[in-house]
Order: C-alpha cells, then sequence, then structure tokens
C-alpha cells in the first residue's frame, strides 16, 4: 500500500506517496530486472506504472492508505542517491545534471528539483523521509533525515543506522552542505536547512513550502544511551531552544524524538505546514525497521521507498 499525506493533496500539483514494505519490495524486485546501467530509474517507473493514470477525483481519502495515485504520465525521470547521513543535498535543475546510474550517484541525503516529471526518492527503515513542496514556485525535494542528518555537523557517536550501503567514493555533481562543515563548538546546520535553503535558491518562499514527514521509529520505540543524549546536547543547534525536550525517560531507559526533532528543525527554518503521519516502523510490521531487524537477528533487511515529483 501507498500512504499520501493530505497536506501535499491539497498543494495540488505533486504526485508523491510513502511506500510499505510490500510495496517497497516490488520495486526491489523490478530492480534486480533492470541490470544495464542504461536502465536506471526505470525499475521504479515500471513499478509505479499502473498508478500514473488514475483518477485524481479518485473518492479514496488522501490521508490514507490507498493504492490510488494521481502521479504524471509525463514522467521521464527517476533520482535517488547514496545516502550517507550527512546534510548534504543534490540539485537537479537540467537533464544533463541527473546521473546514469545510482553506482555513480552522488553521496548525499537530499534532492531539489525544479524539474517536472522528475520522481525524487529517498529509502529508509527508522530515518525519516521527508517530502518538500513549493507548487507556486514549481519546486519540491526529499530527504532522508537520521539523527545525524537532522543534527548536522557530525564528527562522532555511533548507535543505530539505516544506513546499509557500501562507501563509493562521489565522481558526479556538486552538491551544497557538507556534514563536516562545523565544528563542536559551532552551530550546527542539517539536511532540513540545507534542503530548505536548496529550494529558496530556485525560487520557493519559506512561508509557501508544505513538508510531509513518512513513517519514522517512534518516540516510544527509540531508547538510546544517556552517553548519545549528552553528546548530543553538546551540539548547539541554530534556530532550536532546548534540545532536552526531544529525550523523554521511560521506565526502560532513555527515548529519543526523532519525528518531534525534525519538526523542530522546519519550523526553525520558518516552515509551518507540516504533516507528521505518525507511524512507527518498528512497531508497524508492514513497514521496514533496521532496529528491529537487529532485534530480532535477522537477515531481512529491506528499505522503504518515499518519492515526490513535479506534475
Amino acid at each position: 500500500m501507498i500512504r499520501r499525506s493530505s497536506l501535499l493533496c491539497a498543494a495540488g500539483c505533486y504526485s508523491h506517496g510513502f511506500f510499505d514494505r510490500t510495496a517497497s519490495e516490488r520495486i526491489e524486485s523490478e530492480r534486480a530486472l533492470v541490470c544495464d546501467a542504461t536502465g536506471y530509474g526505470l525499475a521504479e517507473l515500471r513499478v509505479l506504472s499502473p498508478f500514473l493514470h488514475q483518477d485524481s477525483s479518485s473518492q479514496d481519502s488522501p490521508s490514507q492508505d490507498s493504492p490510488s495515485q494521481d502521479l504524471s504520465s509525463a514522467m521521464w525521470g527517476f533520482a535517488s542517491v547514496r545516502q550517507k547521513h550527512t546534510s548534504r543535498v543534490v540539485m537537479v535543475c537540467s537533464r544533463d545534471s541527473l546521473w546514469s546510474d545510482l553506482c555513480v550517484a552522488p553521496r548525499a541525503d537530499g534532492i531539489v528539483t525544479d524539474l517536472p516529471g522528475l520522481l525524487l526518492a529517498v529509502y529508509t527503515a527508522d530515518c525519516a523521509p521527508v517530502l518538500f513542496s513549493d507548487c507556486v514556485a514549481g519546486v519540491c525535494a526529499v530527504a532522508h533525515a537520521g539523527w545525524r542528518g537532522a543534527l548536522g555537523g557530525f564528527s562522532g557517536l555511533d548507535t543505530d543506522s539505516d544506513d546499509l550501503s557500501d562507501d563509493l567514493s562521489d565522481n558526479l555533481p556538486t552538491v551544497r552542505g557538507d556534514e563536516n562543515a562545523t565544528g563542536d563548538d559551532e552551530e550546527c546546520a542539517g539536511i532540513i536547512e540545507a534542503v530548505v535553503a536548496g529550494m529558496v535558491d530556485l525560487g520557493a518562499n519559506r512561508a509557501r513550502i508544505s513538508v510531509a514527514l513518512g513513517p519514522m521509529i517512534g518516540l516510544g520505540s527509540y531508547r538510546v544511551s544517556d552517553d548519545f543524549a549528552s553528546a548530543f546536547l553538546s551540539k548547539k543547534v541554530r534556530l532550536v531552544s532546548d534540545n532536552r525536550v526531544f529525550f523523554v525517560r521511560h521506565t526502560d531507559g532513555l527515548h529519543f524524538d526523532l519525528g518531534g526533532y525534525v519538526v523542530a528543525r522546519l519550523r526553525g527554518c520558518g516552515i509551518t505546514s507540516i504533516d507528521l503521519l505518525g507511524i512507527d516502523t518498528h512497531t508497524d510490521s508492514s513497514y521496514y525497521s533496521h532496529r528491529r531487524l537487529l532485534r530480532d537477528g535477522s537477515r531481512d533487511g529491506g528499505r522503504n521507498f518515499s518519492c515526490i515529483a513535479l506534475s
């Protein structure tokens, strides 16, 4: 099934979706059939093709689980990046700047475009998939926001991660933002700020930007160590007054509110139209969860697919 945001649906000119485990598996199985570099993105577009011509006047509620999508029939391309929990964002402003294969895609955690028909995607398995839109300016974006990328300026600490990819070298587009751009004694700008700044560069207005946060690990499931909290709280974070409110002590230990933290960073950027779907990937088995994978000792790993495109 595919979850849509009523907020982004109301924007009117954006096609988007948060795919559950079953729908994401369809994409992965199709990807396995597309082996040559010339087929980059073909798997994703092939899986989405049944939804390309759905009637946008469908009676299905856009805020409910539904396979009904209004994805543009004019969709021509696909873009995803090699996610590395950074604050780096790729700007795709022409067809010529689009990479031809994921293996040579830039290492980044956000993509911004003003090109209609280009599908932007992120893959997550506990981190937050974040979709951005400004319909008036004709700009959309995606972000993969784990605690590292959202915090920014990361230089230490180790904790659960949904990053399962190999560390490959970059050899394509210039990206804005750098996870090592700030020191521990400086204010941190993370992936959220970098994406919003990229959108503004393409003409978006912060007051018009709408954002949807898809399935991610919930506060009740995200137990962290006291050392993690101490290191996290030692960072000076731009436009967030007090990071302590995102840590809650339960009977089983300290918990971190990733969703609440990302929302706070968005609000700090001047974004007020925010839809937090509130789906916990750890407790909802219809979604992939890296932490649940580790807990169960399972090798059945995977990622949830989320996407947005200008219609």
